[in-house]
């Protein structure tokens, strides 16, 4: 059974080309392959676990991690995890500052967690977060 959940364009624009995640997304609708829809979910999981779960974990450290100023520990386990989804080349990460690693580990939390429905837990704690709660949350 296909989905009709289609990601808004800021968050699809965040998967670089060779994600391997875009392959959970397509870009063509469901009956037409005319209708142009990036971001349109080619299929929807049987279930969403709302417990823990790896990937949660290791970018939940790692923002730990990064929010502590441990900032080699965070990078070294964002860009291990990346790995996992893109070819090692594209793994690698640049950032300037703290504040930007931070970001660039929410925004791994978007892509990996787009049309899950986990967002909405991120949604909630960052909610107060003055620094951070301004990332789209789609």
């Amino acid at each position: 059974m296909a989905s009709h959940t289609v990601l808004h364009s800021e968050v699809y624009n965040l998967y670089a080309p060779q994600d391997l995640r875009l392959r959970i997304f397509s870009n063509k609708g469901l009956m037409s392959s005319s209708l142009q829809l990036p971001g349109y979910q080619r299929a929807q999981p049987g279930t969403v676990n709302y417990g823990p779960s790896v990937p949660n974990l290791i970018l939940m450290l790692a923002e730990c991690e990064a929010r502590a100023n441990n900032l080699s520990t965070a990078e070294e386990l964002l860009v291990d995890f990346r790995k996992k989804r893109m070819p090692t080349a594209n793994a690698n990460i640049t950032y300037s500052s703290q504040n930007n690693l931070v970001k660039l580990i929410l925004e791994e939390r978007q892509r990996e967690f787009a049309a899950t429905g986990l967002r909405w837990l991120d949604m909630r704690r960052l909610f107060d977060d003055n620094e951070y709660n301004n990332l789209r949350s789609v």
